[in-house]
């Protein structure tokens, strides 16, 4: 919920691209200046992506802004949906398979729903204050971001950050001054004698920014019911969830009752598939064995309940044990199960 609109959306690389073009305004004048500006702006970006690894999220905001400005280098107007579109063309003639990555969908969906949504939200309150309307803006753009991604991230991740709100408000402007710190330590490092200096308590500045961000973050993890957990729905269910939503968006644009009661349809329809997928998860035994690197699990469930053998190592690391375990337990509506630590041989 903290990076979801910072890494998904390239928020940061578009802060990057900023500072640049800020120093690029003053190389030339008219065309020459537009044309160093684009090419500069083009070379900075795949630079960025190459040194963060090519990321899908990554990926698709460098794409984005390559097509906004060669359309700004040959004067042409660009259109926010279209640029979206040929930018996951280009990525998916390069590699069709990344269609399948949770951060290339999630990346999207986020970009997509800011596009279509926020505008629509932010629309819906006005205020004459400067820092009201920017704390406005966040908000909307977070909830915008996170009603295009959550059924998908349900989906693959079983849980809901409830406090996702909040964090991004406080999240999004520290992450934005560590960015421009992280720049600055960068620039100054170059400069000789003075600049070392200023570079090195621009350093220390810039770790406690980093450690009251991260405290942010472990403080909203820390609050009761932080994340609802154990949200299990099926693909197809995912997919009614966004026909939902689609409806919903509709009946509010459009104003035609149909689409409030094709809502109300498929939530019952969802409501009837959920009851199914419990009674027989209950019904059914299964054993799992499950593919944790150089350690071995194995497991019985059914009814409720299950049985889990696995290395003690496995079992003292919670963050393991949620990653593999408990997402299963949470797809055959296992609340707890009993825990042997049995330290079996790892497979080879």
């Amino acid at each position: 919920a903290a990076r979801v609109t910072m890494v998904m959306c390239g928020l940061d690389l578009n802060l990057y691209r900023r500072v640049l073009e800020l120093f690029l305004k003053r190389i030339g004048k008219g065309k020459k200046r537009t044309f160093f500006s684009s090419v500069f702006s083009l070379l900075f970006i795949w630079l960025y992506a190459f040194v963060t690894g090519f990321s899908a999220s990554v990926l698709r905001a460098v794409v984005m802004f390559s097509f906004f400005s060669i359309g700004k280098l040959l004067m042409r107007q660009n259109a926010s949906y279209n640029v979206l579109a040929v930018s996951a063309f280009c990525l998916l003639c390069y590699d069709p398979y990344m269609i399948m990555q949770v951060g290339f969908q999630l990346s999207y969906l986020a970009v997509f729903g800011i596009i279509y949504l926020h505008p629509r939200i932010h629309r819906l309150l006005e205020f004459e204050s400067v820092l009201m309307n920017w704390i406005w803006t966040i908000t909307s753009i977070s909830i915008a971001a996170q009603i295009a991604t959550s059924p998908l991230a349900i989906y693959y991740f079983h849980q809901f950050p409830v406090y996702f709100l909040f964090t991004n408000l406080l999240i999004i402007p520290v992450s934005t001054i560590i960015l421009y710190g992280g720049l600055s330590v960068l620039f100054f490092g170059l400069l000789p004698v003075v600049g070392n200096f200023a570079a090195y308590w621009l350093g220390i500045a810039l770790n406690w920014g980093i450690w009251f961000m991260n405290t942010i973050i472990f403080f909203f993890e820390s609050l009761p019911f932080s994340i609802l957990n154990g949200i299990d729905i099926s693909r197809s269910e995912a997919l009614f969830i966004y026909c939902i939503i689609a409806l919903l968006l509709l009946f509010i644009e459009i104003r035609k009752l149909k689409y409030l009661v094709s809502a109300a349809v498929l939530t019952l329809i969802i409501s009837v598939l959920q009851l199914q997928e419990t009674k027989a998860q209950q019904t059914t035994a299964r054993f799992a064995v499950y593919a944790v690197k150089k350690q071995s699990a194995v497991e019985f469930l059914g009814q409720g309940t299950g049985v889990l053998a696995t290395d003690t190592s496995l079992l003292n690391n919670p963050q393991s044990l949620d990653f593999f375990i408990r997402k299963n337990w949470w797809s055959h509506d296992v609340n707890e199960a009993k825990l042997l630590a049995s330290d079996l041989p790892a497979p080879e």
